[in-house]
């Protein structure tokens, strides 16, 4: 059996040292097994690093009276990311295809209804809807102050376009070119950067083990990043998006303007 440093120094054992296993089996009765501490481990890991121990499946299960059993057999999305509908789904037709009869027969369950992980579902998803929230509504009052600016700041020439003969849908495209070709270069350094961090994250990443002290969610203490093939693509577009749609609205001013009125603002 091997257990973890910070488990081994809070019993005070060291490899070598029999420790006492005290369980119930899978038919209910109680079971007292020794087992040998052959070695300790750090996991990296917060909540198993306070208390996680390894053992031999074939001995455990003997001592369990679980030979050949399991408890539980975990599955995962090919995507790698939990979805509760198509999970909910696909529990409800194995269910019903191979309907439980008897206290061992195989019952397949979601996460959501899995001991204690209903609740940190709805806290990620809570979590996730709010820095979309924030996210967007930083983006919409930068986007918005920068297509005010842009329009004060462009006033008088787009009115001196407009005299000299221009019409107002060449000055409208000449404005969208502008943006295009401002939102190309932007999100492609900014991509760049995004890039450079990721790749950072991804190779070294960092270290919340201090804030990890007290917590029981198991997590890695170190957070990282993972670059995929579509990164790029999402960091690309919507930085692209963002700054031609914000001058395509703030742009409609240019339609507004009264061209019989250009020699009174321009006298003024």
């Amino acid at each position: 059996m091997v257990i973890s440093d910070d488990f081994a120094r809070r019993l005070g054992v060291r490899p070598g040292d029999r420790l006492t296993l005290v369980g119930s089996t899978m038919n209910g009765s109680m079971v007292v097994r020794n087992l040998t501490l052959s070695g300790t481990v750090r996991f990296g890991v917060t909540a198993l690093d306070r208390g996680a121990l390894l053992a031999d499946v074939a001995d455990i299960g003997q001592a369990l009276d679980m030979a050949d059993a399991a408890d539980e057999v975990l599955g995962f999305f090919d995507h790698g990311q939990y979805d509760d509908r198509a999970a909910t789904r696909l529990v409800d037709a194995y269910n019903a295809a191979h309907p439980a009869e008897g206290d061992f027969d195989p019952e397949m369950a979601t996460l959501r209804k899995a001991s204690g992980f209903g609740s940190l579902v709805d806290v990620m998803n809570a979590a996730s809807a709010l820095v979309i929230g924030i996210f967007v509504l930083a983006m919409s009052v930068v986007l918005w102050n920068a297509g005010l600016m842009g329009s004060l700041r462009r006033y008088g020439e787009i009115g001196i376009r407009l005299a000299i003969g221009e019409s107002k849908g060449t000055v409208y495209r000449a404005l969208l070119a502008e943006a295009f070709l401002v939102g190309l270069a932007g999100s492609a350094l900014g991509t760049l950067v995004g890039f450079g961090f990721s790749r950072y994250l991804q190779e070294v990443g960092i270290n919340i083990g201090r804030m990890m002290r007290n917590a029981s969610m198991v997590m890695d203490d170190v957070i990282r990043a993972r670059i995929a093939p579509g990164s790029c693509t999402i960091g690309f577009l919507p930085g692209l998006l963002a700054t031609f749609i914000g001058a395509a609205i703030a742009g409609l001013a240019v339609f507004r303007r009264q061209t019989a009125a250009l020699a009174k603002e321009f006298s003024s």
